[in-house]
């Protein structure tokens, strides 16, 4: 059972909407710092480019440090942060990423007159097998972005949303790793509700 949310505050992503939701949620949340490892999940936020949250994290030793945690605690990527679970991306120029899901980012392809950034609410259908989420399947959740995740395992995919016709990963996980393209935090009650229903059962 998730008793401490830790966020990683890197210095790219709406950290307080988050914070503020898994307290009214009902969570203890503390910010990452390297001198105290005391909690059950570690959330990775972001919001902007791969490229320059690859030099952060490098420059703060982040990659090795993360895929340590991930050995013995959850981790949750959400937008950027979740694109950052992959191997690498190519956003401004090809970045390295923490590798723990294999996989590459890239940007959304403009076909079917796609508009990036994909910006809005747009409907995510969920994996059947998963029984705790049947319950949001087709329900909308809030997406801001031009990057996508393409994984080299295809049943490391949970979740979709379509763009104009076009399958839009939506939702990556492998054990105790899980990640998410749009933002529970500014999808309403009902990404409140995702958001707790995730916590719980990643």
């Amino acid at each position: 059972m998730i008793k401490k949310i830790c966020i990683l505050n890197y210095g790219l992503g709406n950290i307080l909407s988050l914070k503020n939701a898994l307290n009214y949620l009902g969570y203890r949340v503390i910010f990452f710092d390297r001198k105290n490892q005391n909690f059950d999940l570690l959330l990775i936020p972001g919001v902007g480019s791969f490229h320059k949250a690859s030099l952060i994290f490098k420059k703060q030793n982040l990659f090795k440090l993360i895929t340590k945690i991930s050995k013995d605690k959850k981790i949750l990527g959400i937008c950027l942060g979740m694109q950052l679970l992959m191997t690498k991306g190519y956003e401004i120029k090809t970045s390295k990423g923490i590798n723990l899901i294999k996989g590459e980012v890239k940007q959304i392809k403009k076909k079917n007159n796609i508009k990036l950034p994909i910006v809005g609410y747009k409907k995510v259908k969920f994996d059947k097998k998963i029984k705790y989420l049947k319950k949001f399947n087709n329900k909308k959740f809030y997406f801001n972005h031009s990057y996508h995740v393409l994984t080299k395992n295809k049943f490391d995919n949970f979740c979709y949303s379509k763009e104009r016709g076009n399958k839009i990963i939506a939702g990556i996980r492998k054990k105790n790793i899980f990640g998410i393209q749009f933002h529970p935090e500014k999808s309403g009650k009902i990404g409140l509700n995702f958001l707790k229903e995730i916590i719980e059962n990643i």
